[in-house]
């Protein structure tokens, strides 16, 4: 079985590159992770998780009074406060341990990054995660954050 997700997941990665190659919707891969760079590409592939039955989280790192003002449908988030104010490390362990409570931890678990808009924010939180044993190259950022979600999805946010 294990072998079997590990073969999904490995052709997933390998669409992905297809996918990025042959559409304007792509992502690109900065410091060891990956950058989406439109929201349509995020939901692709949140679809594409769905489908095929691979573990996932989307991470919402901006402030509570911005999560609850609307978000990405699906997305958590887990910290009190303004993560600009946070320990990289602390959220990191946070993410770790959200995943070990709704059991989407492990090595092949992809984690979707929104943001503000801040993709330097977003480059320095998916580095930190990837010491709490999630793979570099199954993080991504939205670039443009939620800003660009809510561009091209403005009747699909959750609150």
């Amino acid at each position: 079985m294990k072998k079997i997700k590990f073969l999904l997941l490995t052709m997933l990665i390998a669409m992905v590159g297809v996918f990025a190659s042959c559409s304007k919707d792509s992502k690109t891969k900065q410091e060891g992770h990956n950058q989406i760079r439109t929201a349509r590409a995020l939901d692709s592939l949140v679809n594409l998780c769905q489908t095929k039955n691979l573990k996932y989280v989307i991470v919402d790192d901006r402030s509570k009074s911005q999560y609850d003002a609307g978000h990405v449908p699906g997305s958590v988030w887990l910290m009190e406060g303004n993560v600009y104010n946070m320990d990289n490390n602390e959220y990191a362990k946070a993410v770790k341990t959200y995943c070990d409570e709704h059991n989407l931890a492990g090595f092949n678990t992809i984690v979707f990054l929104i943001s503000d808009g801040s993709y330097a924010l977003t480059t320095t939180m998916a580095g930190s995660i990837s010491t709490y044993g999630f793979k570099k190259s199954h993080t991504y950022a939205l670039m443009g954050g939620f800003p660009a979600w809510e561009k091209e999805y403005p009747t699909r946010i959750e609150k």
